[in-house]
């Protein structure tokens, strides 16, 4: 549709009433709705990397969501509205749109006393009513209340988990320990990071004891008698050395990998450099 048909496509309602409900989609996929246009026009700027578009009920256009949200600013105030603002006695500008009259009731809403319900609430708190004038005060020091409850509930809930986690701590924290002391065969400067909470702290100590599993298992036996394989490059290599290799180079290779283990989550990671740099005689070719 070009511009100037788009243009001459646009409709104009007498009031809210008369608008059709609206059915909207996200990136020309499937459609939702119908719904009335002051939920469409709410998804403005909601999600600015999703193409959002809406319909009327009663055609097949595709329209953008500006011009729904363009409509809804413009839109005369509906029947309904109109006979809200008459009861609370607002006064009324003929040039009255919808979303004017809903600010102006809402406005007038905050301003009334606070409701039966607001009372009750304010005093199961221990807060006394009297100074709050207004059902938005009333509103306000309510939600600081139950804010407070709740950061006091968390912290609670906190503390509970933390002295119920606690033999289950102490017994990883031993585990980690008893790990340490394998590690410092061939890492001996080698200390685990200070976890506190249990579930961390569990799943860090299960990957150090991988991780040392996976790196003792590399010695001067399992290098020199088969393929040795690198995951980073899926790649399998021939090792030769012309003498023996030393056991100092075959520990420093095992604590290379098991640092990198423990850095990586898992076994991707270069295995060559670090073969190299321990062992510097080996000889290395690919298959």
């Amino acid at each position: 549709m070009s511009f100037l048909n788009f243009f001459r496509s646009a409709r104009h309602f007498s009031s809210c009433d008369q608008c059709p409900q609206i059915y909207y989609r996200f990136n020309g996929q499937e459609a939702y709705g119908p719904v009335p246009l002051d939920r469409i026009s709410s998804y403005a700027g909601l999600n600015p990397d999703q193409v959002m578009e809406g319909r009327f009920a009663d055609e097949k256009t595709w329209r953008p969501l500006d011009y729904f949200d363009d409509l809804w600013d413009s839109m005369p105030a509906s029947a309904r509205t109109l006979k809200r603002l008459n009861n609370e006695r607002i006064e009324i500008d003929p040039s009255l749109t919808e979303w004017q009259g809903r600010e102006l009731l809402r406005e007038k809403q905050k301003s009334k006393p606070p409701t039966v319900t607001q009372i009750k609430r304010l005093q199961q708190h221990g807060v006394s009513p009297e100074g709050i004038l207004t059902r938005e005060q009333a509103k306000a020091r309510i939600g600081v209340m139950e804010q407070a409850m709740r950061v006091k509930s968390e912290l609670v809930a906190a503390e509970r988990k933390r002295l119920e986690d606690q033999p289950l701590i102490i017994a990883c924290r031993k585990r980690l320990t008893q790990l340490t002391r394998q590690v410092s065969a061939f890492l001996p400067m080698w200390h685990p990071d200070n976890v506190e909470e249990f579930e961390p702290l569990c799943s860090y100590t299960d990957l150090v004891e991988e991780a040392l599993e996976y790196a003792v298992a590399f010695d001067s036996e399992r290098l020199l008698s088969d393929l040795f394989y690198d995951p980073a490059s899926s790649t399998e290599y021939y090792l030769e050395v012309k003498d023996d290799v030393p056991d100092r180079e075959i520990r420093a290779f095992q604590g290379r990998l098991f640092v990198s283990y423990i850095e990586n989550g898992g076994e991707q990671f270069d295995h060559i450099t670090s073969l190299r740099e321990s062992v510097p005689l080996v000889i290395i070719s690919k298959v």
